[in-house]
């Protein structure tokens, strides 16, 4: 089997949320921060013929994107990227060191619904890694109508103070977030925010939430 370069990015994205990762066998693929409080899955293309952890993720698709389009030989305790006369052995760690969601978030009391473009979504990330802001509000005015974003520093009274419009709402709220927390792939988002405060992305073009 190969690896398509759309799951490749999947991957690299999951690697920001936890540098190891427990791949199940079959086509689904989840991971959960060491602090579990960030959950992620995607439903990819390939279909992994058995359960392995791979204890350094950012290395192993290194490894995949250097050898091009390598194809995947998996062994009892390691798996094998073949590529022309090119061959590399990645052994598997053990699965029970690496935090792993065992069951998915229900959502309960779903209250607040919005979307956010991948032009936004990318604008207001750019604006806060440049200016070193590490907090992210989402707000939303039932007076004017309008969803707004925030990015700054809490801490400090003359930080940088980045602000945008995103949608449109009917209802009052705010949502406080560390911006080292928001480990999204670039795209288009439908955004659910439960009474609990869980805050649910899902991706509107692959399946990624």
């Amino acid at each position: 089997m190969n690896i398509s370069k759309d799951t490749l990015n999947i991957l690299q994205n999951f690697s920001e949320i936890n540098p190891s990762l427990v791949f199940n066998e079959g086509s689904e693929v989840k991971t959960m921060s060491p602090l579990k409080n960030i959950l992620a899955k995607s439903k990819v293309t390939e279909s992994f013929p058995k359960t392995f952890g791979i204890y350094d993720l950012t290395t192993f698709v290194g490894n995949i994107q250097d050898m091009g389009s390598p194809d995947f030989d998996f062994n009892d305790n390691y798996v094998c990227l073949k590529s022309n006369e090119d061959k590399l052995k990645y052994f598997y760690c053990d699965t029970s060191i690496i935090a792993y969601p065992e069951k998915d978030i229900v959502l309960k009391d779903i209250n607040i619904e919005f979307s956010v473009s991948k032009a936004e979504f990318d604008k207001v990330i750019r604006y806060a890694r440049s200016n070193g802001l590490s907090d992210f509000m989402i707000k939303g005015c039932s007076k004017s109508g309008k969803i707004i974003v925030s990015v700054f520093n809490k801490s400090s009274d003359t930080s940088t103070d980045f602000t945008t419009v995103i949608g449109a709402t009917d209802k009052n709220f705010k949502l406080f977030l560390k911006t080292e927390t928001i480990k999204l792939l670039s795209g288009d988002y439908d955004v659910k925010v439960s009474s609990e405060g869980v805050i649910y992305f899902k991706n509107q073009t692959i399946e990624l939430e």
